[in-house]
């Protein structure tokens, strides 16, 4: 009888401790400050072109939005911003327009 609740016990305990390892996982991006990340994908974005660019960032996901004159360069933007440390997701919000 000792031996199998001893067993019951190991066994609740390698549950807990697989189940409590899953919820306690932080989310992806949770490494870098999510103000590093932005002040990252900024200077990135600032190699690729000088454009009027806002980045907001929340938990890892970048998301990016303002106006750009060319495909290519929205493109070169959005790759400059994924491939910063700690982006887990980038939305584009950014519109095609003539800058002047």
């Amino acid at each position: 009888m000792r031996q199998s609740a001893l067993w019951v016990l190991c066994l609740a305990l390698a549950l807990c401790t697989l189940y409590g390892c899953k919820i306690f996982r932080p989310p992806a991006g949770r490494g870098v400050p999510d103000n590093a990340i932005a002040a990252e994908v900024r200077a990135r974005i600032a190699d690729v072109e000088l454009l009027p660019v806002r980045v907001f960032v929340l938990d890892g996901r970048v998301t990016l939005s303002g106006s750009v004159p060319t495909q290519e360069i929205r493109q070169k933007i959005i790759a400059a911003a994924k491939s910063v440390k700690g982006v887990s997701l980038v939305s584009d919000d950014l519109q095609l327009k003539k800058i002047r």
